[in-house]
């Protein structure tokens, strides 16, 4: 049976969910603000979540090839070379050898309000979930 495409389908937990999704997007505007801020967030979204593998390595002094990257991404390897170009272009990442690194830009001013802001929504999230949760126990 075919439902009208005039009805709206129900969504479990779809109040906590829809809240934890405008957090999500939250962090991300955030995110694009603080790094981007002359880029509408459609262009860098993928640059920002192409720059969270490069992160967590580069803390790690671990090297990241564009082959690894795109693997970690499940992304054809030629779309993470094109990404890392934007990254490189706006001065975010340097490439080393054959592996990628962040620059001492990823610095910004003002992250530990960045980091403030982003575990407010993240605890925000955690709070709607954890209730729902908590209920079904």
């Amino acid at each position: 049976m075919q439902r009208s495409t005039d009805q709206w389908t129900p969504i479990k937990h779809g109040t906590a969910r829809a809240r934890h999704a405008s957090n999500v997007l939250g962090l991300m505007k955030a995110v694009k603000r603080a790094y981007f801020p002359n880029d509408p967030l459609g262009n860098v979204l993928d640059c920002i979540f192409l720059a969270i593998p490069i992160l967590i390595a580069h803390v790690e002094h671990k090297p990241m090839t564009a082959t690894r990257l795109a693997r970690t991404l499940e992304m054809p390897r030629t779309t993470a070379l094109r990404r890392l170009q934007w990254l490189t272009a706006r001065g975010y990442v340097v490439k080393v050898g054959r592996s990628y690194r962040l620059t001492d830009k990823i610095n910004v001013g003002g992250i530990e309000r960045l980091m403030r802001l982003q575990l407010g929504l993240v605890e925000a999230s955690a709070r709607t979930f954890s209730s729902i949760l908590d209920e079904r126990a």
